[in-house]
């Protein structure tokens, strides 16, 4: 039954916006009742008579997954079963969620999600303790839950669902596991260490034969042999390269550290046999300190005529006091930050000093002393003093605490910059203290004598340390991506060759991995989210801290998180977005997997998970649970059925043409070992404007020498792909718009023969989508999503039904918004509690056929026709009004 009231009782719930300013500058909304808002809850108990239009669990490619046999890769790079070319409209189950306690929930869960469309299910974080349950340690499958995880494959199967199983996510390795006090310091979920780290590797192998090879009790196959597994995931959003360059290695327990130690030495020893010919090539650039760059290196400038070479940056939500003293080592002067607010800048507060110039492959040493009066961390980083602010070859988080700690941080510049700048960034509240800084070229020196192959007695080289030639920093890059390889190789083939196991692998994700060992796997995959919640105070998922998400629109920007996926995809392999979200309490939230489904299909992706429908077994709740299960979101599920149909039915043409920016794996490595940083290996880093997905397809083509080069396309002129030319962007197919032509009010819109799409702002504006004409949009945002998609006919204008969704912002009963400065939003604690009030969007639909041949009706959350709407002539055609007075996100039209 709908958990709401029904429609057509056409009830006003009158809604009252409560603003206080607070002390602190934030707004408060409060939202217990409010005009057009109205409890709306989507295919959760759906009876006799429900669903209807908005069921499309029939659009599933095989009533049983896995029954036209195993998923496999196209020589084009696509995916494909005996049936033909299959795409993925998946979601994400995660920790306890993927262990229904009794088949009638996992029965239950099963068919919602069939009946939303979606026909994969990525099982994430089982590893987390869960799968553990009862056992002595984290090396034995709990029988229990193993039986659990077989019944909600089982009828995950049988709706028609597929499955991508996740290895390594979250599981840490104590002394149960026979690891000792050390692995308590290690980093979180071992990430790093297990891709060098023996015993370690030696237990995900254990963890993927013991559940790679286990029968389901109701289907009678081990998992090696399931069609319904699509997908095999190694080891989620982990990459030796990454965790060393964020520094997360530089201190390693000494077990921990002696193992990567003999690693590296074995390495040397292969490539230059001797200490002698290893001192002669990591001796070649040394160069000592040169003269100093800074104007004030001791804070006195700023103590006499005010914030002069240094300069505290805040924004209008922060509170700071910065002042001089003499409190430094050996009373010297030092600079005291006291920061009493951060706000809601992920990037502020900061102390920086401007008017700096730094040359391309130039070796700088930054050397100060810092503490603060509780354990933390501060940011450190050279970067651009203008847009696009980016980072030029130093950036590294520095622990703190009350003692004075001399840090000497060297660098090499990536790029040549006559405007750049120094920060220390501190993103939690607490009293900082700067004293004694400097910043020279040079200070770099090759391997001391005590140093020797044979002895294995090489040093490792730490992040945060550069005071080393070039020659020994790509050594120690190339060493660290030759480990990484081993480990992928390792893993991958013994998943294949050893446990024979036919679903497609993947290791992680791209931008945490270099782009060259990923594609030596079955296929390419990437995570993204829009505005990922930010924990200032280094809480991390308190919701009592001081976190926020930006409150800003996706459709603002088309070079945001839609154009950084489509920069990373491999053309020619298969490719999926396994984790994407625009996490709640942002209010544009629905229109982020309308717009992404349409991306997809226009570049030809392989797959797309949102991120996630549950994460915990009540997969039925009146209320939004937190920053992205979407299981309560109605104002983003009611989009579903159109995103199905864009993306996996096809109704979205691919791109006609291609542009493909070329790589070598030697131009990998040269990046690299710039700035030892996976997320730049995408197509804007050689040449290709990622804002071109917005017209063709794009792609990384990788080659395995230049001279490849002259069978790849040529990147468009430079006129072409200015990123600061157009504001409307066209596809080649015609089929989508991207308007940006009023700043801050973008729109998108797809115009396609079976479904049609409007996100953004209206601003009273008309649009015609291909016969289908908007106008009188309104809502409390300005901005809406409205789709319309044919259910079952060839258009607009043949017999068949036609499901129109409209919806904008949503939020439980009770919630308390903290609108925060500029553009961050917060909920804290004060998520509210059910139901669900949803807002109902004001539009005038027109539709090319005449209005006798319509009928239109209201429907209610499980699709059941709870009120007609009327239908009358208008502009050549047909018209009918959506409004919150039906108390509905959908509508039924049939046309006749």
């Amino acid at each position: 039954m709908s958990a709401g009231p029904p429609a057509a009782t056409l009830l006003t719930v009158c809604f009252c916006v409560a603003v206080a300013m607070a002390a602190d500058d934030r707004t408060v909304v409060t939202a217990d009742s409010q005009r057009d808002f109205f409890p709306f809850a989507v295919s959760r108990q759906v009876e006799a008579g429900g669903s209807g239009a908005t069921d499309v669990s029939s659009w599933l490619p095989q009533e049983i997954a896995g029954s036209s046999g195993f998923v496999r890769v196209t020589p084009e790079g696509r995916l494909a079963t005996d049936a033909g070319l299959i795409r993925f409209w998946g979601t994400n189950t995660v920790y306890e969620a993927c262990f229904p306690e009794s088949r009638e929930k996992a029965e239950r869960v099963a068919a919602r999600l069939a009946r939303l469309g979606i026909n994969c299910v990525r099982l994430h974080h089982m590893d987390s303790g869960s799968i553990w349950e009862g056992s002595p340690n984290k090396t034995i499958l709990s029988p229990e839950k193993l039986r659990r995880l077989d019944d909600f494959i089982y009828c995950l199967k049988q709706h028609g669902i597929y499955v991508n199983i996740n290895l390594h996510v979250s599981r840490e390795f104590g002394a149960e596991e026979g690891f000792g006090p050390e692995a308590a310091h290690l980093p979180k979920f071992g990430k790093g260490i297990n891709q060098f780290e023996p015993r370690m590797i030696e237990l995900q192998k254990k963890y993927a034969r013991d559940l790679l090879t286990h029968v389901n009790t109701y289907t009678g196959l081990a998992y090696t042999d399931e069609p319904a597994v699509a997908f095999i995931e190694i080891n989620n959003e982990n990459s030796l390269l990454n965790r060393w360059r964020y520094g997360t290695l530089d201190n390693l327990p000494g077990p921990y550290a002696a193992t990567f130690g003999d690693l590296w030495n074995d390495w040397l020893r292969a490539k230059y046999g001797t200490t002698e010919a290893l001192h002669e090539a990591w001796d070649v650039g040394s160069a000592s300190l040169g003269a100093e760059t800074l104007g004030d290196t001791e804070f006195r400038a700023a103590a006499a005529r005010g914030q002069t070479a240094w300069r505290l940056q805040l924004d209008e939500t922060m509170r700071a006091t910065d002042e001089m003293t003499h409190g430094g080592p050996d009373g010297q002067p030092a600079r005291r930050i006291t920061i009493r607010d951060v706000g809601h800048g992920s990037f502020l507060p900061q102390l920086l000093h401007a008017d700096l110039a730094v040359t391309r492959g130039q070796t700088y040493t930054l050397s100060f002393r810092l503490r603060s009066d509780e354990p933390g961390a501060v940011t450190v980083n050279c970067m651009m003093n203008h847009a696009p602010w980016g980072k030029l070859g130093l950036d590294v988080k520095l622990d703190t605490d009350a003692s004075w700690r001399r840090h000497t941080l060297t660098f090499i510049a990536g790029r040549d910059d006559e405007q750049a700048r120094i920060t220390a960034i501190m993103p939690a509240p607490g009293v900082y203290e700067f004293a004694d800084v400097s910043l020279r070229p040079g200070g770099v020196a090759g391997p001391g004598p005590e140093q020797r192959l044979e002895d294995r007695s090489v040093a490792l080289v730490r992040r945060t340390d550069y005071r080393v030639t070039p020659r020994q920093l790509h050594d120690f890059v190339d060493f660290v991506y030759a480990a990484e390889q081993d480990y992928w190789d390792g893993m991958y083939g013994y998943i294949r060759n050893d446990l024979k196991a036919q679903a497609i692998v993947s290791g992680t994700q791209l931008s945490a991995s270099p782009v060259f060992i990923q594609s030596r796997l079955d296929y390419i995959d990437s995570h993204e989210y829009w505005h990922h919640p930010t924990f200032p105070e280094g809480r991390s998922w308190d919701k009592s801290s001081a976190w926020f998400v930006r409150n800003q629109a996706l459709v603002n920007d088309p070079a945001g998180c839609v154009g950084r996926l489509a920069s990373r995809r491999v053309i020619g392999m298969a490719y999926t977005v396994s984790e994407y979200d625009h996490p709640d309490p942002n209010q544009f939230t629905a229109e982020g997997f309308p717009i992404l489904s349409a991306m997809a299909a226009f570049q030809d992706w392989a797959g797309v998970f949102s991120f996630a429908h549950s994460h915990d077994t009540d997969y039925e709740p009146d209320y939004m649970t937190g920053f992205f299960c979407f299981k309560a979101s109605p104002h983003k599920l009611v989009h579903m059925p159109a995103c199905v149909a864009m993306f996996r039915r096809g109704d979205v043409a691919t791109a006609r043409s291609v542009i493909a920016a070329p790589i070598t794996a030697e131009q990998e490595r040269g990046l690299l070992h710039e700035v030892p940083d996976p997320t730049r290996l995408v197509t804007d880093s050689f040449g290709l404007d990622s804002r071109r997905a917005l017209r063709h397809g794009i792609g990384l083509k990788l080659l395995e020498d230049v001279a490849e080069t002259g069978g790849v396309p040529p990147l468009p002129e430079a006129s072409e792909n200015s990123v600061e030319g157009p504001r409307r962007f066209v596809s080649d197919t015609g089929q989508m718009v991207w308007d940006i032509t009023r700043a801050g009010r973008g729109v998108f819109t797809v115009s396609s023969p079976r479904t049609r799409l409007f996100t953004g702002f209206a601003d009273g504006r008309q649009f015609d989508l291909g016969g289908l004409k908007l106008s009188a949009i309104g809502c409390e945002t300005g901005a809406a999503t409205i789709s319309a998609v044919c259910i079952d006919g060839a258009d607009l204008t043949m017999p068949g039904r036609v499901l129109i969704a409209a919806s904008g912002t949503a939020r439980n009963t009770g919630a308390i918004l903290e609108k925060l400065g500029a553009d961050g939003v917060s909920l804290r604690k004060s998520w509210g509690k059910g139901p669900v009030l949803c807002e109902g969007i004001t539009a005038t639909v027109g539709l090319p056929v005449p209005p006798e041949r319509l009928t239109a009706y209201a429907l209610d959350g499980d699709g059941r026709r709870v009120a007609p709407v009327p239908v009358i002539s208008g502009g050549g055609g047909a018209s009918l009004m959506l409004s919150p007075r039906y108390r509905t996100l959908w509508y039924e039209v049939l046309v006749k």
